[in-house]
Formats: structure tokens, sequence, C-alpha cells
């Protein structure tokens, strides 16, 4: 299981690496990872069942959600797009490989949908 992160937003990242709760200050459009540390309950949880854990760049996060709305002509929220940015700019080394990317977007602030979209 690899996990997914904006590089802004790499509190996780950092926590594994340093083996300890570690926080940041962050600034996202992925909104729903926008935390400043993991929770006391859930990081011992990634420590032992992910594989790997990715970063991806804001521009990279804005480009999987335009492709995805282009394409698929479904709205995703931006966190959801951090996976598909993963698979997109082959942050995963897994290429031809099958893959599974979870995707949401129950939570989009339509007002913000234009601040999302990479033209």
């Amino acid at each position: 299981m690899i996990g997914v992160e904006p590089e802004c937003a790499n509190d996780t990242y950092l926590s594994l690496i340093n083996k300890k709760v570690t926080s940041v200050t962050t600034n996202t459009i992925a909104d729903g990872l926008r935390t400043s540390q993991p929770g006391q309950l859930t990081f011992p949880i990634l420590m032992k069942y992910l594989d790997d854990l990715v970063l991806v760049s804001e521009d990279e996060i804005r480009q999987a959600f335009s492709f995805v709305m282009e394409r698929t002509k479904q709205l995703i929220e931006p966190s959801s797009a951090t996976t598909i940015a993963a698979a997109i700019f082959d942050k995963l080394n897994l290429r031809d490989e099958n893959i599974v990317s979870v995707i949401s977007g129950g939570n989009v602030d339509l007002n913000k949908v234009h601040q999302f979209i990479r033209l």
C-alpha cells in the first residue's frame, strides 16, 4: 500500500521518516490532507501497513484534477487528485502494473473549483 501526500503538507511523510509524529505548517489545495500532523491513533497504523508514501506537487495535483474532470467528467476532491497525480507522474515506480487509486468527490467547494483547474 502506497500513500500519497502533497509536498507542502508532508507531515505524515516526515513523521514516517522520523518514526515519530512530526508537525508542519501547511498550505495546500488538497484541503482534506491539510493537517499539521498525523493523528495519534492513525500514525501507528500507517507505520505498520504503508509500504511507501510519495509526494506530489501542487501543480501535479492541479493537472490530475483537470485530467479527471476533462476525461471522465467527474468532479473529485483535490485530495483525491493526489493519487491520480502520483500515477500520472510516475511517482509510484509501478510502470506496467495494475494499480487501484481511491478517489472521491463529495467534499468540493464549487466556488473554488476554478482554482484547482490547470489550463
